[in-house]
């Protein structure tokens, strides 16, 4: 009697198989972390952008019963003030997050005078830290910049510095500080590098927050110094936008 006997090794088509498998489990992993933080992330926002706007209907409400009262009426548009300002830095960091994820955010490339631009946003952090008991510290005059007129993309410039001081003032001690200022490292005739540093005396991180600290909505739950305790899309929109300007 003839006995055939065929053997195939299936040891690398197996190992395909797992792999893939496994890759496969990851991205149902990802994506369910994925949902999970846009679920809390829409959660947060429905009640970030209540808050704001109930403050601003009690504000026109006080505002009527005390028609005549110059100091209360005074009191309540800062207040209104402030609650659209925020109102408007949140949907400006949706729009902007939208934009990075579909990769539609593009650059300006065109002629600004960085003194200006720094001038004009510390004047906003040193009032925000003010308003917030938070003591500003730095300013133009700390910063050395020996290029003032560039090239460039003010307005996003601007987005990442202002998301990096409000971070600083929400998170801080009362009576801590913030500080802003800019260095103007090296230059080669044709292009400057510039290093600007957002220090402040506040709330700090844990070392296992600080490796998602960059992720869209991450939040580590910490009490803000202000009303508002923002969508967890600031820092975030700032790794972006340094990374499309070629920065770290």
């Amino acid at each position: 009697m003839d006995v055939l006997y065929v053997a195939r090794d299936i040891t690398e088509e197996k190992s395909r198989e797992l792999m893939y498998q496994k890759q496969l489990k990851a991205s149902m992993e990802d994506a369910h972390r994925a949902n999970l933080s846009k679920t809390a992330f829409l959660r947060r926002m429905s009640h970030d952008i209540r808050t704001p706007l109930n403050r601003i209907v009690g504000m026109i409400h006080i505002a009527e019963k005390y028609n005549n009262d110059v100091i209360k009426l005074r009191e309540c548009r800062q207040k209104v003030l402030q609650s659209t300002d925020y109102l408007l830095d949140l949907i400006n960091n949706v729009l902007d997050i939208s934009k990075l994820e579909s990769g539609s955010l593009v650059l300006d490339h065109k002629p600004f005078d960085l003194v200006e631009l720094l001038s004009n946003q510390l004047t906003v952090v040193a009032m925000s830290a003010y308003e917030n008991g938070v003591r500003f510290e730095g300013g133009v005059e700390e910063n050395i910049i020996r290029h003032r007129h560039l090239i460039g993309s003010p307005l996003h410039l601007n987005r990442v510095l202002m998301n990096l001081s409000s971070n600083a003032i929400k998170y801080n001690h009362f009576h801590g500080t913030v500080n802003v200022h800019c260095e103007e490292l090296s230059d080669d005739g044709d292009t400057a590098v510039f290093q600007f540093v957002c220090s402040d005396t506040g709330l700090g991180m844990s070392e296992e927050f600080q490796k998602h600290a960059f992720d869209a909505f991450a939040q580590e739950g910490k009490r803000s110094t202000t009303t508002f305790s923002g969508s967890g899309l600031g820092l975030s929109i700032v790794k972006d936008i340094v990374e499309l300007m070629g920065g770290t």
